[in-house]
Parts: structure tokens; C-alpha cells; sequence
């Protein structure tokens, strides 16, 4: 037995389970707080060799990498341009992973109404990863996957939150796993959600509208990815949609920052130093230091890292996958705030806590 139970501590777990995944006897166990967000702790079969604790990226430094190069860009093809979030250059890194190195890919995707990372392994499948998700992705078993594939000299691209791309790389690093063939996108991230708001928020509106969801969307392409529309949908029809701020507590609660994680409002990733090949974010102010003859919309902004993040983005614009143009990176920096503090626990973040802890659900609560 082992006495002492804690990993890291509750508020700096961002739950990427590294610990989950390197644990030799399978004891790591979840737990939840009053606001439901889960942390991981030892299980009561723990053998004592602290490789959960040493693996964690809370209490291990990371290793981060200056941002070299600032990019506008957006997939040339214009379907998938318009049906993804900013410019569509994640999907056009899956296609270059699966078209033009045979290996994986890594992305979020939602299932029933959960959002989980999975590996994908043909072009088919890149779809479920499109547009962006608003909720904790679920690292589930994607880590021992991802090893897997690695082990058998097969190229991986993982694209996540960046306290989940530490995660991973720990976890390869401790597994001692050569990573050379392993490309790391991480997501310019403002916060994470516990998926259990999410569940409650459609219950709500499902009750209250007396509707079945079996579909979710945060930006749908329907009415614009830019226009940031959430929908419910059922067998392919639109039951419920609310634009961004328009009285819809789910994209209150986390546009406003109301809804996230202890980690996050602490988050050591909030910086210029990257944990990723490349960064990807919205380019909302590009422009902004040399005028350019596009708007904004539909724009991606690629922060390259790495030799191999630039090689990477160069040979897709190369094939022609992508249009890529150099910017000043003071068109990201000056204006990204998530590049240099993370998001304030705020007043408002602060009642919806007390009120849901004391009781309320969760919409009651983001009312509140």
C-alpha cells in the first residue's frame, strides 16, 4: 500500500495521462473534484516506482522551442477551406502524413457528444477531426498507440492541446522511444472544459427543446466557421444553434473563460516557447503591421518551431496543398494573449464555481 496518493497536484493535472499510459501495474486511478474535472491519483496497487510522478509534465520541465517563423496560410482546396476551422491547415497536414508518408494521424474527435483522440490511418478518417472542439479531448489509450506505430518505424502526426503534446512526448521520452519520426502540431489553446458541462449542457437543451442530439458542432461550416455557430443537430437537421455570446451558456462559459480547468487558468504553456513542431491559431490580426490584400477569414496562422516544422510546411506548399506566405510574427505575438498569460480566473469564473459546487446544474449555474 502507498500511502501518499497524489501525482500532481489537483489544480496544475491537465489530465493529459501520461502517468495512465507509463504505469507498469495499470493503477492509476481518476478521480473528480466538486466541479467534476478528473485528476489522476495512485491506485491502491501501487508498486512505489514513481514513474507516474516523474513523467507528469506538472512537475517536470518541458523542453520549449522559440518560435522561428510566422506563417498566414489556408488550404488551397476550398472545400476543405471552408468546412474547418481558421484555414483548414490541420486536415492538410493529415492528408500530407497519409499521402505522402504512409504513417498516422492523431486528432480530436467527438462521440456521443465526447470528445476523444484516436488514430487515424486513411484519408477517410480525417474528417472526424475537422473544426474545433470546445471540450477535454480524452487521451484514452492513444499514447500506447502512438508508441506502437513508432516502434515499427512508422511516422505519426499528432495535433492537440499543448499539455497533451508534453504529455506524449514524456511518455515516449521515459518509454525511451526515438521520436524523429513523430510531428507535433499544438493548438494556440485558451482552455479546457471538463466533458461532463458538456453532457449537462445538452441534456438541458434536449429536455428544454424536446430534441434528440446525436451530432455537435462549435463552428459550423453551415453558417461559417468564423461566425463561431453552435448546433445540436439530429440525423443531419439542425435543431439548435446559437451564435457565439448570443444567451447559449456553454459558449458563454468557455469564450468567456468561465468553464475551465484550475490547470488552465496557471498554464505554463501560455507562452511564445512552443511544446510543438509547428503552433496553429486563428490569424484574426493579420495584416496588422503590412497590409495584405486578404482578409482574415478562413486565414490559419502557422508558428514553425522547429527544422522540422518549417521543412514540413514548405514541402506541402511545395505539392501545393497549402498557400503560405511569411508574416511578421508581431501580427501573432502583439495580439495572441494566450501567447504570453494565461486566461484570468475571473470574478464571473468564480460565482459559476460556488453556485454549481453548492448544487446548481450546470446552465443554472453559468446564469447564476
Amino acid at each position: 500500500m502507498n500511502n501518499k496518493t497524489t501525482i500532481c497536484s489537483e489544480n496544475t493535472c491537465t489530465l493529459c495521462k501520461a502517468c495512465v499510459s507509463i504505469c507498469p501495474v495499470g493503477c492509476v486511478a481518476l478521480k473528480k473534484d466538486d466541479l467534476n474535472n478528473e485528476y489522476a491519483v495512485k491506485g491502491e496497487k501501487c508498486i512505489n516506482c514513481n514513474l507516474c510522478e516523474k513523467v507528469c509534465p506538472a512537475n517536470k520541465e518541458t523542453e520549449f522551442d522559440d518560435i522561428k517563423k510566422c506563417y498566414a496560410a489556408w488550404s488551397l482546396n476550398s472545400i476543405i477551406r471552408k468546412q474547418s476551422a481558421s484555414g483548414g491547415i490541420a486536415t492538410e497536414l493529415y492528408r500530407y502524413e497519409l499521402q505522402h508518408m504512409s504513417g498516422a494521424v492523431v486528432g480530436v474527435s467527438i462521440k456521443n457528444n465526447k470528445a476523444i483522440y484516436t488514430i487515424g490511418e486513411d484519408v477517410s478518417e480525417i474528417k472526424q477531426y475537422q473544426n474545433s472542439k470546445y471540450t477535454l479531448g480524452d487521451t484514452n489509450i492513444v499514447y500506447q498507440e502512438i508508441k506502437e506505430r513508432l516502434e515499427n518505424g512508422k511516422s505519426v502526426t499528432f495535433i492537440g492541446v499543448p499539455c497533451h503534446v508534453a504529455g506524449l512526448k514524456n511518455y515516449l521520452m521515459f518509454s525511451k522511444i526515438n521520436i524523429e519520426k513523430l510531428f507535433c502540431v499544438d493548438l494556440v489553446c485558451h482552455g479546457c472544459v471538463s466533458p461532463d458541462y458538456l453532457q449537462e449542457h445538452v441534456q438541458y437543451i434536449e429536455k428544454k427543446k424536446h430534441i434528440e442530439v446525436d451530432d455537435i458542432n462549435f463552428r459550423n461550416p453551415l453558417y461559417g466557421t468564423e461566425n463561431y455557430v453552435f448546433t445540436m443537430s439530429s440525423n443531419g437537421k439542425v435543431q439548435y444553434k446559437k451564435k457565439v455570446y448570443r444567451n447559449d451558456a456553454y459558449q458563454v462559459g468557455y469564450h468567456k473563460g468561465v468553464i475551465y480547468r484550475d490547470c488552465c487558468y496557471s498554464c505554463k504553456y501560455a507562452k511564445e516557447s512552443r511544446v510543438g513542431d509547428i503552433s496553429l491559431a486563428d490569424f484574426s490580426r493579420v495584416g496588422s503591421v503590412i497590409p495584405t490584400e486578404y482578409t482574415n477569414k478562413n486565414v490559419s496562422c502557422i508558428l514553425a518551431n522547429s527544422k522540422k516544422g518549417i521543412e514540413r510546411i514548405k514541402k506541402m506548399h511545395e505539392l501545393h496543398m497549402i498557400y503560405l506566405e511569411e508574416r511578421p510574427i508581431e501580427e501573432e505575438t502583439n495580439y495572441e494573449r494566450q501567447l504570453h498569460e494565461a486566461t484570468e480566473l475571473s470574478e464571473e469564473a468564480n460565482a459559476f464555481r460556488k453556485a454549481y459546487v453548492r448544487g446548481m446544474s450546470f446552465d443554472q449555474a453559468i446564469f447564476k
